[in-house]
């Protein structure tokens, strides 16, 4: 179906390398950013106490950040949002070899729907666990916030959305409009950001 031509392989993707292709972000190596988002989370024990059911992971690439959580957390669904068909069909491949493929589902789309709770995708809205973003932080500053805005209405209240970006600035402010508590974290060359929701249905603060 897809001209498969590069593997990414890394120790924290565990055994099976993820299978890329021209045309998608960091075909042919696992992202810096990933990496250390990844590196800290494991580092962590994140949620160790409480798996997560539900994770989300948006702008999903060809499926690093969703896929190491299905590995972590054999019992979580993973609902990957990406705009590039095929790095999405990437993510479902990649499912696949791993052994996660009914657990994936996978969303072709610039940002999340405007759905309520029903079934289908519209189910997991306001029952996220856990988000994993590596948002394109060049993306025009609108875009960007309906990208990152719309998290609060995913998430259960309390639950985290972790973020790496190069710097947090924007990220920041868009977050902290929403409603956002942040904890803002230094590693080389990139900036964690843990953002947590304590309720669903707070507005836009103005400004």
């Amino acid at each position: 179906r897809l001209a498969l031509e590069y593997e990414i392989a890394d120790p924290l993707l565990g055994p099976v390398p993820l299978l890329a292709a021209p045309g998608v972000f960091c075909r042919k190596h696992l992202d810096d950013g990933t990496r250390a988002l990844l590196t800290e989370l494991e580092a962590q024990d994140l949620l160790a106490d409480r798996p997560p059911r539900q994770v989300l992971d948006l702008g999903a690439g060809v499926g690093p950040l969703g896929l190491w959580a299905a590995r972590r957390w054999p019992d979580a669904r993973i609902l990957a949002v990406e705009s590039n068909y095929l790095a999405a069909a990437l993510v479902a491949d990649n499912a696949a070899r791993l052994g996660c493929g009914p657990r994936v589902e996978v969303l072709v789309s610039d940002g999340l729907p405007a759905t309520g709770p029903g079934s289908g995708i519209g189910a997991a809205r306001g029952r996220v666990d856990l988000a994993l973003v590596n948002p394109p932080t060049h993306a025009d500053p609108e875009a960007f916030a309906a990208l990152v805005a719309p998290l609060r209405h995913w998430l259960r209240p309390g639950a985290p959305a972790w973020f790496v970006v190069n710097r947090a600035g924007r990220l920041a402010q868009v977050l902290g409009q929403t409603g956002a508590e942040l904890d803002l974290r230094e590693v080389p060359g990139f900036t964690l950001v843990r953002a947590t929701w304590p309720q669903t249905n707070l507005s836009p603060k103005p400004g």
